[in-house]
């Protein structure tokens, strides 16, 4: 065990030991001092007069009561321990009943639902809709 110990350690001292080296002929080739290895683009300041980056939608989840749906506007709206949260929807949400594929116009006010959704702002986009069977 000592002797794997010892291994290990001389391997780790070489590796940074070769690591500064390079740095260091990297730096001595261009003219230019090293740049810390910690440094990362992320943490770079950010160009003036660039837009903003927009955040990725996030998936979330949901649970409740339907207190409302509109099928022609698209819309669903739940009563969850939260509030009240409302819903959109398109052709893409999968929608289940009872363990079965279902629509949209198959939801009822009243019925107990599991909502996984994705919020882009202000907006929260339904992704999956399942109805627990009575």
């Amino acid at each position: 065990m000592r002797r794997w110990t010892r291994l290990t350690l001389a391997l780790a001292v070489a590796g940074c030991a070769s690591l500064a080296l390079t740095a260091n002929a990297n730096a001595a080739a261009t003219d230019q001092p090293a740049k810390p290895a910690t440094t990362t683009p992320a943490a770079a300041a950010p160009k003036t007069g660039s837009a903003p980056v927009a955040k990725p939608a996030v998936a979330l989840r949901a649970m409740g009561n339907v207190s409302a749906i509109d099928a022609n506007a698209k819309t669903l709206t739940v009563k969850t321990s939260k509030g009240d949260m409302t819903f959109s929807f398109d052709d893409k949400t999968s929608f289940r009943k009872g363990g079965k594929k279902a629509t949209a116009a198959d939801v009822a006010a009243g019925e107990k639902i599991y909502v996984r959704y994705k919020k882009d702002g202000d907006k929260l986009t339904a992704t999956y809709v399942s109805v627990a069977a009575k």
